[in-house]
């Protein structure tokens, strides 16, 4: 069934707003949220790798998209990774599409994607804050935008590849649907 969480969020037109954190709701505890990391992405982007590196990062994102595509997720990408949150009964599949991705980064470009799932009731974010606003870009269009320590947290630990983060072993892993996803930057030198 559709968790209506997202959906039902009164969105903010104004892209000033998102300051504010009385426009920020908090993520319901029976949802999970899963993160992935390139590692090592500065050294990959030095060497001229920028699109393998951000499409290993967005992985999950249009995976994780495209197989739910009756609910309505909030994302963000980061360029070197991403963070999607979900009711936890979609957590299962989830997994294994999390398991495509990264064989999928190692196998088609030879990155690591350091990924993991949380689970929002777990003790360990029960002090942790996990907070999302609705910006509407116009009527057809929206994006999420995340704040709270909580997804501060997440994106450090799984830099230091966080044991919590092992917990991610499925029985098998599905091939994921990445259609759609594309990376549209013309190629330009790095100046660093």
């Amino acid at each position: 069934m559709n968790d209506p969480f997202f959906t039902d969020l009164p969105p903010v037109t104004r892209y000033s707003s998102l300051i504010q954190s009385g426009n920020y709701t908090p993520l319901p505890k029976n949802w999970c949220v899963a993160v992935s990391d390139i590692q090592l992405s500065t050294r990959h982007i030095e060497y001229g790798d920028i699109r393998a590196v951000n499409i290993s990062g967005a992985m999950i994102i249009a995976a994780l998209l495209n197989r739910f595509s009756d609910h309505d997720l909030p994302f963000q990408f980061t360029g070197d990774g991403s963070m999607i949150a979900f009711p936890r009964d979609l957590k299962p599949d989830a997994e294994q599409i999390i398991m495509g991705c990264r064989q999928l980064a190692k196998k088609a470009f030879q990155l690591d994607l350091r990924a993991g799932i949380v689970d929002l009731s777990d003790d360990e974010f029960a002090d942790d804050q996990f907070r999302v606003a609705k910006f509407q870009l116009s009527p057809s269009v929206h994006h999420a935008a995340f704040a709270g320590n909580g997804f501060q947290k997440l994106e450090e630990l799984i830099k230091k590849q966080n044991p919590l983060f092992a917990n991610l072993s499925p029985k098998k892993s599905i091939k994921p649907d990445l259609s759609g996803l594309e990376c549209r930057w013309n190629a330009f030198p790095a100046d660093k």
